[in-house]
């Protein structure tokens, strides 16, 4: 009798275990970088989206980056499988991208980044009134690293109104660069794409803002990323605002915001905007959506009127596409 129970246990014993069986097979690390090659003002990014495991579903493999290949890790193994870096000086760089899956079995990749003299247009001349800009290419994109800084300065007590002229607004020490309306920005209303920017740029889509939270996405302190000196070079100021209606300058140390607009409709547009809480650079939102008419947002002060959004007026940032 026992040595029959035997027979039959030893199968069950085989079908059961058979059920769970054991991960030992590392997942394959499979990377791209964009763009393949760059100078020191290039954001490179790294994606690893492309890993596979037998056992481990691809959203739940973790990744990590040595961007130097020294075994200096600088990220932590996370499911966000890109990673965004920029090289300070010329030269060949070993990338390490390191997978792990679910039984804790992992895999590397490594490749090579060429980087190289800077690009023409990492920085560039305005022919229009000769004003130099720095620029930074990101992901397939070239932002402009600096304000826009185009036209004839207005005081603060006028108006802008339609004339021919793009005007803008200037703080006392022209320290953030120039305030446009939403119509100056827009050559009063007839251009919404490339608005003011130089001849061969455009005014940033909603499309672009998203293409740079993907860059900083997870990421905890925004503003080692995004501010002056920040890793991506696009050295955004906290250049606040300026509230036409109301004479007064507002949110300048605590606040960016830029004008963006998507073209689908005239007169359709949004401000892009990163926030300071205390000493941390934590909130990155686009804020404002809607036209002329819209109904007053949260933080606009009643002694400043009823909210319209031509009262305000903000910094031109403009992009080119990637060729």
């Amino acid at each position: 009798m026992n040595q029959l129970l035997s027979r039959l246990a030893a199968p069950l014993i085989i079908a059961l275990s058979g059920c769970n069986p054991i991960d030992r097979n590392p997942p394959d690390c499979l990377v791209r970088v964009f763009p393949e090659q760059g100078d020191s003002l290039t954001v490179f990014l790294f994606d690893g989206a492309g890993s596979v495991d037998d056992m481990t579903e691809p959203w739940q493999l973790k990744i990590r980056w040595d961007a130097e290949s020294d075994g200096k890790w600088e990220t932590d193994f996370s499911i966000s499988k890109q990673f965004s870096w920029r090289f300070p000086t010329n030269g060949l760089y070993s990338v390490t991208g390191e997978v792990q899956d679910g039984a804790g079995n992992r895999s590397t990749n490594t490749f090579i980044v060429d980087v190289r003299e800077v690009f023409r247009d990492s920085s560039f001349t305005d022919s229009r009134d000769g004003r130099p800009y720095p620029a930074v290419l990101l992901v397939n994109r070239w932002w402009m690293s600096e304000n826009l800084m185009y036209g004839q300065k207005t005081e603060d007590f006028v108006i802008t109104r339609p004339n021919g002229i793009i005007e803008y607004y200037a703080d006392q020490n022209d320290e953030y660069g120039a305030y446009y309306t939403w119509s100056e920005a827009t050559r009063e209303g007839e251009d919404s794409v490339a608005g003011i920017c130089p001849p061969g740029w455009r005014l940033p889509r909603k499309k672009d803002i998203r293409e740079i939270n993907d860059l900083v996405y997870f990421k905890k302190n925004l503003g080692k990323y995004l501010l002056e000196d920040g890793i991506l070079g696009l050295d955004l100021r906290l250049s606040g605002r300026f509230v036409r209606s109301a004479g007064k300058w507002d949110g300048q140390g605590s606040r960016s915001s830029l004008w963006i607009n998507d073209g689908t409709k005239p007169g359709r547009f949004k401000s892009w905007a990163l926030y300071r809480n205390s000493s941390e650079t934590d909130a990155l939102a686009i804020v404002y959506e809607g036209d002329w008419g819209a109904a007053a947002y949260e933080g606009w002060p009643i002694d400043w009127g009823e909210f319209n959004y031509g009262q305000v007026a903000l910094p031109v940032r403009c992009v080119k596409d990637y060729q």
